[in-house]
């Protein structure tokens, strides 16, 4: 008796056609503006924070005021979230078209290669960024021992007000 073999055949479809049902083509313009964005977001973000936490240390933080301080805080926070969701999306578009289009020709050029390197790193570095900085936002609120004895006020609503990101 002669034994046959049986050979499981995967077929996948072409990496052309995958890629472009789920991933848009990535528009150089919109992702300049959208990263201008996120920057200018992350900016003000940041003066915020530092402007409640120098009244905290100088003691000048009032309920109200932290309050308040705490509810624009949460805005630019949801703000330069969702331009970086943005961004992100936009660069991965971006990497995976000059991947497929350097898969397609067969010859990655060292102009289409670098692009996809430094794509990748602004990716990663927005991402590690982001998670750096609310790390450091909570040790600094975890720490601050002024701010919850006075402020007991700006501790409830900043908690109410923390928003992570989706892109961890």
């Amino acid at each position: 008796m002669e034994k046959s073999e049986h050979k499981a055949v995967l077929m996948l479809a072409p990496l052309s056609k995958v890629s472009s049902l789920h991933l848009p083509a990535c528009d150089h313009e919109k992702l300049r503006a959208d990263l201008s964005a996120y920057i200018y977001f992350s900016g003000r973000l940041r003066e915020r924070r530092k402007e409640i936490y120098e009244a905290d240390r100088c003691g000048t933080l009032k309920d109200r005021q932290a309050v308040t301080l705490s509810v624009e805080v949460g805005k630019w926070k949801r703000a330069s979230d969702r331009m970086r969701l943005l961004v992100c999306e936009q660069l991965r578009a971006l990497i995976n078209s000059n991947l497929d289009t350097t898969t397609s020709n067969e010859l990655q050029t060292d102009s289409s290669s670098e692009m996809i390197v430094q794509c990748t790193e602004l990716l990663h570095s927005i991402t590690i960024t982001a998670i750096k900085e609310e790390i450091f936002e909570k040790e600094r609120l975890q720490s601050n021992l002024r701010l919850h004895g006075k402020s007991a006020v700006y501790v409830v609503m900043r908690s109410r007000w923390r928003v992570r990101p989706r892109s961890w």
